[in-house]
């Protein structure tokens, strides 16, 4: 009996492990100047685990694969809406944040991946999105500060036109 609790406190400390080494996220519109309603958007992902967690290789990586997490999960990843408001009528869809494979160190047991999407949003659009999760990896935080478990990948997109405050000097003829 002991021996099937040792084993299910193994598998559950696996599980539940210590991965999240990093990412990032970043946006740019496909064309900054239009004055269009809405605004064609490039969204550039990046993130970093532990290589026992999510798995990569140079096979993997010539055939360009997408690399999912080695444990048993039920939820993809994606970016949403973090906004307090929501971002409904903004035109903004959450994005998987399942990556191509781009990255592996055997030696510093580390994988990273990214991921290049688009969507179409409103003009007028100003919210925050990103990717949550837990459990940094112990080489990041170190074990002695429990609560410090949670993390959050987030961007701010603001796409409302500015107008010039100061313009160049003119003069009438």
């Amino acid at each position: 009996m002991i021996h099937i609790l040792v084993r299910l406190w193994i598998l559950a400390t696996a599980v539940h492990a210590s991965h999240y080494k990093g990412g990032l996220i970043n946006w740019k519109p496909v064309d900054p100047y239009t004055n269009s309603s809405s605004v064609e958007v490039i969204f550039y992902q990046s993130h970093s685990w532990t290589l026992s967690r999510l798995n990569c290789d140079q096979a993997l990586i010539d055939n360009l694969g997408f690399y999912a997490d080695g444990s048993i999960f039920t939820n993809e990843p994606f970016i949403a809406c973090q906004s307090t408001g929501g971002c409904s009528g903004t035109g903004f869809t959450r994005i998987s944040s399942i990556t191509y494979c781009t990255d592996f160190s055997d030696a510093v047991q580390i994988s990273s991946g990214a991921l290049i999407s688009r969507r179409t949003l409103d003009r007028n659009t100003d919210i925050l999105v990103g990717f949550n999760g837990n459990s940094w990896a112990d080489v990041i935080k170190q074990p002695s500060n429990a609560n410090a478990i949670y993390w959050r990948v987030i961007t701010h997109i603001d796409l409302t036109q500015k107008y010039p405050i100061n313009s160049s000097p003119g003069i009438n003829l």
